[in-house]
């Protein structure tokens, strides 16, 4: 009998071979592409789409608080919500992968405001946010790095 965690050759070159058209296509899809870095963000909303403006925060004088806007990027809302879904799994990866991702201090999201006794809708998109809040602040440790 064949032990299950020793690979066999078919299954090694589908491997390989899955890695090169993986290397293919992300080549094809950079072509063109200007990579930005960013470390602040900003976002816009209309009803038809949502925007998200990636800039970098310039630490330094004339201006401590100014930012180099870089790159916007718009979509639909159903692309915003497969965006979030696609960025939770990555996240919950990476941090498998290598710990929990800390967020700093001075970068936590801010407390959201006071209920409304008569905004229903805006009572619960303040119980929303409040429980995300609850969930990023209180998030479980992951386990140590492999």
């Amino acid at each position: 009998m064949e032990d299950p965690k020793v690979e066999s050759s078919n299954e090694q070159m589908a491997k390989a071979f899955t890695k090169l058209i993986h290397e293919i296509t992300d080549h094809r899809v950079r072509q063109g592409i200007t990579p930005v870095y960013s470390n602040t963000l900003h976002f816009d909303a209309s009803d038809l789409d949502f925007t998200i403006l990636f800039g970098q925060a310039r630490p330094f004088p004339p201006d401590p608080s100014s930012v180099d806007w870089r790159a916007a990027v718009t979509l639909p809302w159903v692309t915003a919500k497969l965006l979030s879904y696609y960025l939770q799994i990555n996240l919950k990866i990476y941090e498998s992968e290598h710990g929990e991702v800390e967020i700093p201090v001075t970068m936590l999201p801010p407390v959201p405001g006071p209920k409304d006794s008569e905004a229903t809708n805006r009572n619960d998109i303040v119980d929303f946010v409040e429980k995300l809040r609850a969930e990023l602040l209180s998030e479980p440790k992951a386990s140590s790095p492999r």
